[in-house]
């Protein structure tokens, strides 16, 4: 009962049975435990032990707990010890040690404990002087510890040590049967399960603000949880699982957004008749302006090689791992940290400034959006000039791993692939260019004029983006060949992969100015099958799903996009689509608002 994620990647889970509830396939046994394992399932600790609690002070054993929280700042485990016992106890997430414990008000827990649950006939205000059902519990980042205390439908509010800071009590409807914290930087609002949906209270006040009850809501939740975009979850037992997705407050601008750019950088302001294109590259200005970031940004090359390793991994680039993390060992980067990148695990234990990267680039393209905490931790340890120049090159190796997805560039004959992918890549390719693209002569490949043992370009010759792009007419040649919705539809659809609000909205707009049919525009937008749509947008629909999807695009899908489109216009296409990969980086590091006024256009997910 109660399922936690402490910031370590560890994960809580409190057994909450008790012997008299007779329940089928459930040997007959009071849980008194929580346990703590890896993600992999390994046991890492236990506290308590099944059938041997002896009431609210024993400090060794828990009573049907139903809920816990580490809090990170000082690694303590708060626990809502509530279906059997009637106090928040506090133990080392660390050790297992306990620390303190009390009950309602912060005074000592009732020495009563429970099995079945005891319903008042009445609810005074201020309530009874112990808990009955301490049901859920979070702690906020500014220290403060919130106990649903559920049968007496309050929610009350403690320090840390204990010390009562007041309560939010509603004595006329059912209240406090789930908890959550709101995802903005100051955690503004507390959810709370009550009154047949989400309650919203204002954390300062403590005043309830209204209740969410969208249509079909699976009511208050067994307990809930939100996420780092502001989207809520319940869990309703017997019911399922159910998201809420978040809207916004009413046009107000997040805590770290600037009003006059509507990003997080004050001085990155575009003109939105711009598009996405002029809000990117607002940003970039404030960074270096250095065409050679992978050598000019002052964080050390190992950093750096690190930032693109997690790019390539979030994409499953198999080419651009490779090639990478070769370079990376020879400039100095410890193979157990690639190895986090490379197996998706925790990063527990490395150095923040590794781990903030990591961090950076699995938020941004595996959540599509940058919590406000990573970004000022990110910022903190780099500065904003840097910050830019870092997402920036990101993004510029997120737009090569569309590339080199698109035409399928695989390893030269000889050369290790050392990324574990989810798929087998096809086998349409050329022996010469080991990519869907014959080989094509053009320019000799630029050296770096840097003293490295890597220092030219990583890419054999013939082989990578630099040759892809010989097969390119360029912009003004796709642009002439292929009609604008077209193009417009390219945006969206990578829009719509990487989450992206503005650029979505503000292309829509555009898109159906010049003459794209909403029904398309719809298609994308709700994940809809490209069934009955004419041949060309439904190829360009699926050919960039398998780019940002699965990072695969079948052999059915190139072909056919080539037939419809032709192989220059084809990488034309994905060049332009990259180029929004880019700037769609960009956007979402730096959480680029909507101008003022434009409702959004785009279903989150």
């Amino acid at each position: 009962h109660g399922l936690h994620i402490d910031h370590e990647g560890f994960v809580w889970l409190g057994g909450n049975n008790c012997a008299t509830n007779g329940l089928a396939r459930v040997e007959p046994v009071n849980d008194d435990q929580l346990l703590k394992f890896t993600q992999d399932g390994a046991l890492v600790m236990q506290i308590g032990r099944s059938n041997q609690s002896r009431g609210n002070a024993d400090t060794m054993n828990l009573n049907r707990p139903a809920d816990q929280q580490v809090h990170a700042p000082t690694n303590e485990l708060f626990v809502a010890d509530g279906y059997g016992n009637r106090r928040v106890a506090v133990f080392d997430a660390e050790t297992g040690d306990f620390k303190r414990m009390w009950g309602a008000f912060g005074d000592a827990p009732l020495e009563d404990n429970q099995c079945q649950v005891r319903r008042p006939d009445s609810f005074p205000v201020p309530g009874p002087a112990h808990f009955n059902v301490l049901h859920a519990i979070r702690v906020s980042d500014d220290g403060l510890v919130y106990a649903a205390d559920r049968e007496h439908r309050r929610v009350q509010v403690f320090a840390l040590d204990g010390t009562f800071v007041g309560q939010v009590i509603t004595p006329d409807a059912p209240f406090a049967r789930s908890l959550a914290l709101s995802a903005d930087p100051e955690q503004q609002f507390l959810y709370v399960g009550g009154n047949g949906g989400i309650v919203v209270v204002e954390r300062a006040t403590l005043e309830i603000l209204g209740t969410l009850r969208p249509e079909g809501i699976l009511g208050t939740g067994h307990h809930i949880a939100t996420d780092s975009k502001g989207n809520l979850y319940l869990a309703a037992t017997g019911m399922g699982l159910q998201k809420l997705t978040f809207k916004g407050l009413s046009g107000a601008l997040p805590a770290d957004v600037q009003a006059d750019s509507r990003n997080r950088l004050a001085a990155a302001v575009a003109d939105p008749s711009g598009g996405p294109a002029a809000a990117a590259a607002a940003i970039r200005r404030v960074g270096s302006g250095s065409p050679n970031l992978r050598w000019d940004i002052p964080l050390g090359r190992p950093l750096l090689e690190l930032a693109i390793l997690i790019t390539a991994r979030e994409h499953d680039q198999p080419f651009e791992w490779s090639l990478h993390e070769m370079e990376a060992v020879a400039v100095g980067l410890e193979p157990a940290i690639i190895d986090v990148v490379r197996h998706r695990q925790p990063v527990t234990g490395l150095d923040e400034h590794e781990a903030v990267i990591i961090e950076t680039g699995r938020e941004i393209f595996g959540e599509h959006h940058l919590s406000a905490g990573t970004y000022r931790r990110l910022v903190s340890f780099v500065g904003e000039r840097d910050a830019v120049d870092l997402v920036g090159l990101m993004a510029r190796y997120a737009a090569t791993a569309a590339r080199l997805t698109a035409f399928n560039q695989q390893m030269p004959p000889g050369w290790p692939q050392f990324l574990p992918l989810p798929f087998t890549p096809p086998g349409d390719i050329d022996p010469r260019s080991r990519s869907r693209l014959p080989p094509r002569s053009g320019p000799a490949q630029r050296v770096q004029a840097r003293a490295s043992l890597y220092g030219r370009t990583l890419s054999p010759e013939g082989t990578g983006p630099g040759h892809i792009r010989r097969h390119a007419a360029g912009r003004d040649a796709l642009e002439a060949s292929v009609p604008r919705p077209l193009l417009d539809l390219a945006a969206l659809v990578t829009a719509r992969a990487y989450d992206v609000q503005y650029a979505w909205t503000l292309t829509e707009l555009a898109a159906l100015e010049n003459g794209l049919d909403p029904a398309v525009i719809d298609v994308v937008r709700d994940g809809r099958p490209v069934a009955g749509l004419p041949e060309r947008e439904a190829a360009l629909i699926t050919f960039g799903r398998e780019i940002f999807g699965p990072h695969t695009v079948s052999t059915e899908t190139y072909e056919r996009a080539v037939d419809l489109f032709g192989k220059t216009n084809l990488v034309d296409l994905v060049d332009l689509m990259a180029d929004h990969v880019a700037d769609a980086t960009l956007l979402i590091a730096f959480d680029q608002q909507l101008p003022a006024g434009q409702a959004p256009l785009l279903t989150m997910r």
